[in-house]
């Protein structure tokens, strides 16, 4: 069950068999050795290349010029690699709940890790992060600043203009209850403020100009209105301070 606008609870799916849970569990631990070869292909590399500068088989300077560029190629590499293996793995997410262990969930599983394993959290608090953020599939308006990298279902989520992120706010869009796994929009408006550690959660919406504090969660299918604050666990209609915009 899919579609843009379903709700993250709807049309709960049967549990898997154990056939296939056991499936997903072993292509889980091949996808983990495979991700540890990444991983260490580089490292055994560079090993293997200063064994044959010790034996005179390759010059110095060389071998310089490989580690060097095998530097400054990993990181952009790895941040590429998340950015195909989710269009290929995964496509578009769409809102809906789909079984643990299932195929989709096993899907979101592997672009995940890879995700994670990029290390997108060096691009927080810089231009780099909304271009990120959208070559993922998230729609980034402009001249936002995004301090999390603590994002999901990327293709549901929205950030209107001149919105500020704050660090580590969670804004997955997705999550595993119940032996479910649940997808769902989360829609943030122009000028907004989302603060330190907050959790927004699915089916969401933040009109613009609105605010959510620190260490606050909105909860599942919440909205707050147009220029209103919101604060606490789970959010309500409170005071939040933030620095006045320069004119």
């Amino acid at each position: 069950p899919a579609s843009d606008t379903a709700p993250a609870g709807a049309d709960i799916p049967p549990p898997v068999s154990p056939l296939t849970r056991s499936c997903c569990a072993l292509a889980q631990a091949a996808c983990i050795a495979l991700f540890y070869f990444l991983t260490a292909a580089p490292v055994a590399l560079i090993l293997l290349l200063w064994m044959k500068v010790w034996a005179g088989e390759v010059p110095m300077t060389q071998a310089l010029l490989i580690v060097g560029t095998l530097v400054l190629l990993a990181y952009p590499a790895w941040l590429l690699l998340a950015i195909l293996v989710k269009w290929v793995v995964m496509g578009r997410y769409k809102a809906g709940c789909w079984p643990l262990w299932g195929l989709y969930y096993f899907r979101w599983w592997v672009a995940s890790q890879i995700q994670a394993a990029s290390h997108a959290e060096m691009l927080r608090g810089t231009p780099l992060m909304s271009l990120y953020l959208r070559l993922m599939g998230a729609r980034v308006g402009r001249n936002c600043t995004i301090d999390s990298q603590f994002f999901g279902a990327f293709d549901l989520v929205s950030i209107g203009d001149d919105t500020s992120i704050a660090v580590d706010t969670q804004l997955f869009g997705a999550r595993v209850e119940g032996g479910v796994f649940y997808v769902g929009r989360v829609d943030i408006g122009s000028r907004c403020f989302v603060g330190t550690h907050a959790l927004v959660g699915l089916d969401t919406v933040m009109e613009d100009d609105s605010r959510l504090d620190d260490l606050s969660s909105l909860v599942d299918g919440e909205t707050i209105p147009q220029g209103q604050s919101f604060k606490g666990s789970p959010a309500r209609p409170g005071v939040v301070q933030t620095p006045e915009p320069r004119r």
